[in-house]
């Protein structure tokens, strides 16, 4: 071997145990945290299940009105759509000249 290739070596092994030490110590401290973590959530569901309420039930219960609210809006904005494109074919020359000075006002505003 040559010199440099004795210096790299010297240089990387106080190094290369540096990133071990390093990345052992990280791996210790996410587990740490995993078991806290499961500690904790496991207390939670304990606690609200002593005062009679049920987690799962309570999320399954956000869920389905999280539901009902999306199926609801989406009704509702068809219909708006339907209307508004009967209002268009009913009456095409207001639709154009509403539409002309919507834009209108819109570039006005956004131009200053």
């Amino acid at each position: 071997m040559n010199q440099v290739d004795d210096e790299s070596k010297v240089y990387d092994e106080p190094v290369a145990s540096s990133a071990v030490r390093m990345t052992s110590g990280a791996q210790g401290l996410g587990d740490s945290l995993l078991r806290k973590a499961s500690v904790a959530k496991d207390s939670v569901k304990t606690k609200l299940s002593d005062a009679g309420i049920n987690p799962d039930e309570i999320v399954s219960s956000a869920k389905g009105r999280a539901n009902q609210l999306a199926s609801s809006a989406k009704d509702q904005a068809n219909d708006l759509k339907s209307i508004l494109i009967n209002e268009i074919k009913a009456r095409p020359v207001q639709s154009i000249i509403a539409a002309a000075l919507t834009g209108l006002v819109i570039g006005v505003l956004t131009s200053r």
